[in-house]
């Protein structure tokens, strides 16, 4: 798939599973990606090898070069870890 089309399907699955929450997130390609998280007081790099998500400023990085192996399949189990993930640390 299209960087386009993963940032689209990944926008719209997140949107549907963040049921009872806003949606904070911000999905953004390789140059978006790099340098410091905003969020954090001290410098914190963002990893820049694989495709991540930051907790702390709420950026999904889709690493554009791996775009091309994704499936309905992997992008909707992104999205299902990811809101997960998010929901289980508001719990905490």
């Amino acid at each position: 798939m299209e960087f386009s089309v993963v940032k689209e399907l990944l926008a719209e699955n997140i949107s549907s599973l963040m049921t009872g929450y806003a949606n904070p997130f911000q999905i953004v390609s390789d140059n978006e990606w790099s340098g410091n998280c905003p969020a954090h007081t001290e410098p914190t790099p963002h990893l820049t090898d694989n495709s991540k998500v930051c907790m702390g400023c709420h950026k999904i990085h889709l690493v554009e070069s791996q775009c091309s192996s994704s499936t309905l399949k992997t992008v909707y189990e992104s999205a299902k870890f990811i809101v997960d993930n998010y929901k289980r640390q508001k719990v905490l």
